[in-house]
């Protein structure tokens, strides 16, 4: 998941200022994250397929078996969340991107706030094209392409006021399981050709 740049909390300030290492090897260091946690992803794949179950059975129309796929991450100054619309046997998909900054050593907003207004962003996207189910708007969203869309849909991190925080959204047609696979496939590559390396 591609990551914003959210500010950095006030320990990871103090870290800084009391670090003897360059700027350089930190940015090239990766920052530990924790995944959501599988009963929560499966909680809120409940709530879009229930909330949005009369826009899916519209979209069968035009695409096979639309189901909702869904990701998160805790970094230790952001929270992410992926809501992605795919379709069964098919390549192309839309996913939205929500995220928050986050700061666990603060005493609010909780993790649990952060999520549910993360939640509600993308819930709120998703709303527009599947509530009614427009047709037009339908088509904008089952088309493969991202320049189909005729609403207006953040691209790029956009920041919106979510129940009084502030998320940031953003729009793309990726499909992260295929991304996944590939990410292991690369790995293994990448592995195999050090190991060749050696020889």
């Amino acid at each position: 998941m591609e990551r914003r740049n959210p500010k950095k909390t006030a320990k990871e300030k103090s870290d800084h200022q009391g670090s003897s290492q360059t700027s350089a090897s930190k940015k090239q260091k990766k920052q530990s994250f924790s995944t959501l946690p599988k009963d929560y992803i499966a909680m809120v794949k409940d709530v879009f397929s229930k909330n949005f179950s009369k826009g899916l059975k519209a979209l069968e129309q035009l695409r096979e078996k639309p189901y909702f796929y869904i990701q998160g991450r805790i970094y230790p100054n952001e929270i992410i969340l992926g809501v992605s619309l795919l379709y069964e046997n098919e390549i192309s998909g839309t996913t939205v991107y929500a995220s928050a900054d986050f700061d666990p050593q603060a005493s609010a907003p909780s993790a649990e706030t952060v999520l549910n207004a993360l939640v509600d962003g993308a819930g709120a996207f998703y709303g527009n094209f599947l509530q009614d189910q427009d047709k037009k708007k339908l088509e904008q969203l089952a088309s493969p392409k991202l320049s189909s869309f005729e609403e207006d849909v953040p691209f790029d991190w956009t920041s919106f006021d979510m129940n009084k925080i502030e998320i940031f959204l953003k729009v793309d047609r990726a499909n992260p399981i295929l991304d996944q696979k590939a990410d292991v496939l690369l790995n293994k590559s990448s592995v195999g050709d050090s190991e060749g390396n050696q020889n």
